[in-house]
């Protein structure tokens, strides 16, 4: 029987990886531990998944030492995770400290990439050996004098499960080494072909959620991003917020709808007091935090937020998607489908009502929006493809 340790600190990462480990969960000759910690547990309980946490394991953090500690008590033949980033609160990142540890103790790894954003930086250390977080090189991409001594690349796990050939040639660009790089797919995205196809559920969904049939709906996905990055960006989660209600409140001809969608690590008060100001009183505002997102997509007619994942999501259901980043004044972290017109950039105050004009009432502008969109594609068997690779990793460490 192989043995896997599977776990994510973040959602998206936890979400790349629980089709899989549904996958494997399936099938003989693997046993699956999977270890939910901080806000994936969540995620991973959402799903279905069944999973412990550290201290099932008498280990009360993720440090390099303790992630040792539970290798040697499962004695795993591989580590399979998402991804996420050290942030200036949390300086022991599972993923990282996992493979880190594995590595150690010559077992293979596996990393699922879920998103396009903080590439390099997912596998890097940011923390000078004093416990300070560096900020002159994060977010700086490819930020090459960024030495591997210093900490660049740290955490490289044996491979890394990417989504397509543009992030395959960002991460090469990057200095990451192409024989890791593996192109699958996100497994999250599986069931989006589907959904796509067969959805019919709009007007429950909106019945739900309170939001007139009739309306032009604007799903908003929110980020904690005054949280992760504080003032670095130009920009926050709020500002972003605000900058979408102003331009609403200024398109007369038409109802509209906005569907502000909280991000599991937000707090949803602080969106509360911005929809609350008195320049919104006469908007059509619903915030949400706990209804299904994918519906609540599809019931949508166009999807505004600054880089998060949802944007990839609603590009693939075919949406209108807009990357809002208002000031900007750091690295975008969605450029990649920015540059190609797959997501629909807006980086200056006051530009974005032009654009949401466009889309509601220009049909010449929604088609061409259409035929940027046409390329991307998923086919729905990335799950099969990490899968395989799961095994074809573990027969190579017989």
């Amino acid at each position: 029987m192989k043995k896997i340790i599977a776990t994510s600190w973040h959602p998206g990462g936890a979400n790349a990886i629980i089709p899989v480990i549904k996958r494997l969960q399936k099938e003989e000759g693997v046993e699956m531990t999977i270890i939910g910690h901080e806000v994936s547990k969540g995620t991973f309980s959402k799903a279905g998944i069944d999973y412990q946490v550290i201290k099932d394991h008498g280990i009360e953090d993720v440090s390099i030492n303790s992630m040792t500690k539970l290798i040697k008590k499962i004695h795993p033949e591989l580590i399979l995770t998402g991804s996420s980033v050290q942030d200036k609160d949390t300086k022991d990142v599972i993923e990282q400290t996992l493979t880190l540890a594995a590595t150690g103790r010559e077992i293979k790894s596996l990393s699922v990439l879920d998103w396009y954003g903080n590439l390099w930086e997912r596998y890097s250390n940011f923390y000078d050996e004093n416990g300070n977080f560096r900020t002159e090189f994060y977010g700086k991409s490819p930020a090459r004098e960024y030495t591997e001594k210093q900490g660049r690349f740290k955490f490289l796990p044996s491979k890394i499960a990417i989504m397509d050939e543009l992030a395959e040639r960002v991460m090469i660009d990057e200095g990451f080494d192409r024989s890791r790089l593996v192109i699958t797919g996100n497994p999250f995205f599986d069931e989006l072909v589907t959904l796509k196809e067969e959805f019919k559920d709009r007007e429950k969904v909106r019945m739900d959620l309170g939001i007139n049939q009739k309306s032009f709906m604007i799903f908003y996905a929110s980020q904690p991003l005054e949280f992760t990055f504080g003032d670095k960006l130009g920009y926050d989660e709020k500002t972003v917020l605000r900058e979408l209600l102003r331009a609403v409140q200024n398109i007369p001809r038409q109802e509209i709808s906005v569907l502000v969608k909280v991000h599991p690590r937000e707090d949803e008060r602080n969106l509360e007091n911005v929809v609350k100001e008195e320049e919104f009183r006469n908007l059509s505002i619903v915030i949400d935090k706990g209804y299904e997102t994918r519906p609540a997509l599809m019931a949508s007619d166009l999807v505004v937020s600054a880089s998060s994942t949802v944007l990839i999501e609603s590009s693939y259901l075919g949406l209108p998607s807009i990357s809002l980043q208002p000031g900007l004044k750091a690295e975008d972290y969605l450029e990649m489908t920015n540059k190609s017109g797959i997501t629909i950039p807006v980086y200056i105050k006051g530009e974005i009502k032009g654009i949401l004009e466009r889309i509601m009432f220009d049909d010449n502008y929604r088609t061409e929006l259409a035929i940027k969109r046409s390329g991307f594609k998923i086919d729905g068997k990335a799950t099969e493809r990490v899968t395989n690779l799961v095994y074809e990793m573990l027969d190579r460490s017989n």
